[in-house]
């Protein structure tokens, strides 16, 4: 029996584009301009009642951010039953 099923999940950021100069902090001030980061791009598991979950990856790789998402998924599910 699953306890918990992770299907499709992702994550884009907007993130600032810095000009050089003050000119272009000027114009990021009234105009910003941004560009999308993919996070986390269509990450799909489950997990098996008594088994354990860890992310293992270098610096970056968002491990942080899904062990967070899976805890709030799994605040969320007990706070329903």
């Amino acid at each position: 029996m699953k306890d918990l099923e992770v299907i499709g999940l992702s994550k884009v950021f907007k993130v600032k584009e810095k000009e050089k100069g003050i000119k272009g902090s000027l114009k990021n001030i009234i105009k910003p301009k941004y560009k999308e980061i993919k996070a986390v791009d269509n990450i799909s598991f489950s997990v098996e009642k008594g088994e354990i979950l860890a992310f293992i990856g270098p610096n970056g790789a968002r491990k942080v951010y899904n062990n967070k998402n899976v805890n709030r998924y799994i605040a969320k599910y007990r706070r329903k039953y």
